[in-house]
């Protein structure tokens, strides 16, 4: 018995158990960051919407505020522009630098800090084209997007100066009078960062040009994308397994401790169960070697007693019973040798001696130990076995051929057939012992392999037998590297088919682990 192979399974299913959650645990984890990422996103497309909106209804609420219109477009009046719309250039409304642009460009108002680009490199810029074009038409509506001059980004609006009551004067005025208002705002790092906390999103921040699944494009007045906004993803999955980890791996260990506990106290207990069974089979080799020396003995002057060689027998009850008492021994010393034979190789004792062997002559001989027995029962041997020379042991060949055919012959009822036939292939001896007898169902054939066990089926408990035949039948087989398949239905008969090695049997001394056995 072999201690690994009890313990391999279990340490196979408990980690492909733990490598089975880890794995999900970590696909469930991945997926609930990608969903928490794509609401970043999504929030975030709105932050920037409502940043771009916010400042555009700023800037309409001065280019469509009818005193703008009148003081700037009907009749120009320099100190209240510079009162009204230059002192929005505070810093309180967040706009940094205002442009009132006329037709053609022409310079209405300028109004631009320090530090702050010059009115010529915007009109030199992407929103340059809007602003000329808003100008020369009203009608176009207010348009923002961000701007890049100088490595810097701005916040851009256009919208063109419109009165919201009717002014005769304004439809009055020819085209060349017309006018667009432009705010703008520089986008430093800390409006980036409110941008984030109002989109719950941390450290949001320009993007330096490097590809990232965490980037949102930013698009410029002209509705080409100019920059892109990277930040730190939340990663709620990944913030779960870490905090997991410490626990994970604490469990993991304690596992390992009851493992390692539960190997100790199985190898302790499979060893006891191996001294036991080493036990039971030196008890049952010496019980065995004990009973059968007087039962030969028996034997041997009950043969001697039916010669006659010393008188009469007398009546014919006691040649009858002397009969009775030699069928008894001979049936329990193969009996004996069974036993005999199972302890030696559970016990990892039994040795074989190879030989050349033809496995056709083996087969006749066994046939005609049961030529007689066959007779009785008008049962029919067939015997077709190729001539070969294979190495082998013959004496267990012929125990195997035996407990075959004596199966065999036991449960064929009366006129049954018995076929017998040898082929070889290019690795392996195969002899095929077939019959018509009761046959088997497979849980009778299966019981049929366990020591002692045998068929449940009343015409199959009729018969004499220890249940020892096949599970002996299969440990030589194994002994000798060789396979034992067997076919059986219920009512059709049985199909034993014996594959022997044609070379390779263990030499003396040499010890070939059987499954099932210790040794």
């Amino acid at each position: 018995m072999e201690f690994r192979r009890l313990v391999i399974p279990v340490f196979l299913a408990i980690g492909l158990s733990v490598a089975a959650l880890m794995v999900t645990v970590i696909y469930l984890a991945s997926e609930e960051d990608e969903i928490a990422l794509q609401n970043e996103g999504r929030s975030l497309k709105l932050a920037v919407a409502n940043l771009r909106s916010d400042f555009e209804a700023l800037a309409e609420d001065y280019a469509w505020w009818d005193d703008f219109v009148a003081n700037t477009l009907i009749h120009y009046d320099k100190a209240w522009v510079d009162r009204n719309v230059g002192a929005i250039v505070d810093g309180t409304l967040r706009v940094d630098t205002v442009l009132i642009v006329g037709y053609a460009g022409a310079d209405l108002g300028t109004y631009i800090p320090t530090g702050m680009p010059s009115r010529q490199a915007w009109m030199q810029s992407t929103a340059g084209r809007v602003i000329l074009a808003t100008a020369r038409n009203p009608a176009l509506p207010t348009r923002s997007g961000f701007v890049q001059i100088g490595g810097e980004l701005y916040l851009v609006v256009v919208s063109p100066a419109l009165p919201t009551s009717e002014m005769p004067a304004w439809q009055d005025l020819p085209p060349d009078r017309h006018a667009t208002l432009v705010t703008i705002r520089a986008m430093k790092s800390e409006d980036w960062i409110r941008v984030g906390e109002s989109a719950n999103i941390d450290s949001l921040r320009l993007a330096d040009g490097s590809f990232s699944r965490m980037e949102h494009v930013l698009y410029g007045i002209d509705e080409a994308p100019i920059a892109s906004l990277t930040w730190t993803p939340r990663e709620p999955g990944r913030r779960m397994l870490l905090n997991a980890a410490t626990p994970t791996v604490i469990l993991l260990v304690l596992l390992g401790l009851v493992l390692a506990l539960f190997v100790r106290r199985a190898s302790a207990l499979v060893h006891q169960l191996e001294t036991a069974s080493r036990s039971k089979s030196d008890f049952l080799a010496s019980m065995s070697h004990e009973i059968r020396t007087p039962m030969t003995a028996i034997l041997g002057f009950t043969d001697l007693l039916k010669s006659e060689t010393f008188g009469p027998l007398g009546s014919e009850k006691n040649r009858e019973y002397l009969g009775l008492v030699a069928e008894s021994g001979q049936h329990l010393l193969a009996i004996i040798n069974d036993i005999l034979d199972l302890s030696k190789l559970e016990a990892g004792r039994f040795e074989l001696s190879p030989d050349q062997v033809d496995p056709s002559e083996i087969v006749e001989a066994v046939l005609g130990m049961f030529e007689a027995a066959a007779g009785m029962k008008e049962i029919t041997f067939e015997e077709k076995c190729e001539f070969a020379q294979i190495e082998s042991d013959a004496r267990v060949m012929r125990q195997v051929l035996i407990n075959v055919v004596s199966n065999a012959l036991k449960f064929t009822p009366t006129g049954g057939t018995i076929s017998i036939t040898g082929e070889l292939t290019s690795t392996r001896y195969a002899i095929t012992v077939t019959d018509t007898g009761y046959g088997m169902s497979d849980e009778d054939l299966s019981r049929a392999m366990e020591i002692f066990g045998q068929a449940d089926d009343i015409r199959v408990r009729r018969q004499q037998g220890t249940g020892l035949g096949l599970p002996l039948v299969q440990r030589f087989m194994q002994l000798m590297g060789g396979s034992l398949d067997i076919q059986s239905r219920l009512g059709e008969g049985t199909i034993v088919r014996l594959n022997f090695p044609l070379a390779g049997l263990p030499r003396k001394g040499k010890r070939r682990k059987i499954a099932g056995t210790e040794g």
